[in-house]
């Protein structure tokens, strides 16, 4: 639920997994296993192959899966320093590689999160222009937590951002199944994705996250269950299926108040991007985003920041709706708030260049004047500035304002 200032358009995901044949047990086993004799540690990994191999034979939930992750992916089973996995090939060429010795999947005591360790992993694209992506090492900490997939970024090379997505399948009694897998995206790509906000699964991870809440809490309205739904409605409407994402999205709109959901400032400000973005529903997505800032006590994007993206969703409706005039202020507010975190940090992020951009496409969209419009800017830096120091002694501008090409 950002800003409405997009500088490029979603483009289909590639995804690609390691592919390591063989099962294992943890090489640190002894150690995490404690006391247990060698046949309560064998025992313990027949279970746990067991319950990767139910998975294997759910049809319907390999066919979902192999949609996610149409390059192939690893069931990789954990179990008190017991580890097993399983690679499920891919039908395509394209294929990642990792040394088998390299992979370490461990829990670490303290926080209960795990430690993901992998080494030598190489991407390999066949066809006239193949190449290599090389990660030597890699570590990563992670929850045992399935609301969302998790990702992280490995490199980036050739106008691609290489990640790793984890997908908690199952937990139960201390037995977790995890999906391992690789993916590839252009970097215009990811930078609108992290611009929209949008969730990060894809729609067959939330149907899964669904269907195992719906076995957990049966057909009573659930806060989680809620939540799970305008997550898949967001990842329908990225996909494409905006009509379904948008009903989808609705659905847990309408089950969080019934339950009367702390998460609904997010959740309102979400759907009404959505509803903007790709429904073309400005009215409505005004109504939605209004009832975030309302749970936020109409509070400034100064003092919440969240609502950066709630003021931009409303000022791109009132554009589309050429009500203009009553976009600025909110634009301004959204400028004023990302250079004051400019003054407090020095670093010229991502906001203020979206925030900058929107306040001077809408002021100018009809003639202004060139010395009129850059004082409304000089007021906007020097209100940031004063709210940060307290005073205007050392103030310099940092906006760079060009000739208005209206005029």
């Amino acid at each position: 639920m950002n800003g409405f200032y997009i500088a490029s358009i979603l483009t289909g995901a590639v995804t690609a997994t390691l592919l390591i044949l063989g099962q294992h047990t943890d090489r640190k086993k002894d150690q995490e296993a404690g006391s247990k004799d060698h046949q309560e540690v064998l025992a313990e990994l027949k279970d746990l192959k067991s319950s990767v191999v139910g998975i294997i034979g759910d049809v319907s939930l390999e066919e979902k899966l192999r949609f996610d992750y149409p390059y192939g992916y690893i069931l990789y089973g954990y179990q008190e320093g017991v580890t097993t996995f399983t690679p499920i090939e891919p039908k395509g060429a394209t294929k990642i590689s990792c040394d088998p010795g390299s992979i370490d999947l461990e829990r670490d005591s303290a926080s209960g999160k795990f430690i993901l360790k992998i080494g030598k992993v190489q991407y390999l694209r066949p066809g006239a222009n193949p190449f290599t992506l090389n990660v030597e090492q890699f570590e990563w900490k992670f929850p045992a937590d399935d609301e969302h997939p998790y990702e992280t970024r490995l490199l980036s090379e050739n106008g691609q951002i290489f990640s790793l997505i984890i997908e908690l399948l199952s937990s139960h009694d201390e037995q977790y199944i995890f999906v391992l897998a690789f993916m590839l995206r252009g970097e215009d790509e990811t930078r609108q994705r992290i611009q929209e906000n949008g969730v990060p699964g894809t729609s067959g991870f939330y149907w899964r996250r669904f269907n195992r809440l719906k076995i957990r809490f049966g057909e009573a309205d659930n806060e989680e269950i809620g939540k799970v739904l305008c997550s898949l409605g967001d990842a329908l409407c990225q996909e494409g299926r905006i009509e379904e994402g948008l009903r989808e999205f609705r659905s847990g709109i309408s089950m969080l108040e019934r339950v009367k959901s702390k998460a609904l400032n997010y959740e309102y400000g979400n759907f009404a991007w959505d509803l903007a973005h790709y429904g073309k529903q400005y009215e409505e997505a005004i109504s939605h985003a209004r009832r975030a800032k309302a749970l936020y006590n109409n509070l400034s994007a100064v003092d919440e920041s969240t609502l950066l993206g709630v003021n931009s969703t409303i000022a791109s409706c009132l554009v589309e709706l050429g009500r203009n005039q009553e976009a600025i202020p909110l634009l301004r507010d959204n400028l004023v708030a990302t250079l004051m975190q400019f003054y407090r940090d020095g670093i010229y992020n991502h906001q203020l260049e979206v925030a900058s951009k929107n306040f001077a496409n809408v002021v100018t969209s009809e003639p202004i004047p060139m010395n009129e419009f850059e004082e409304m800017c000089r007021q906007v830096e020097r209100e940031a500035y004063q709210r940060v120091h307290g005073n205007l002694v050392d103030f310099r501008p940092v906006l760079s304002v060009s000739q208005n090409p209206n005029i």
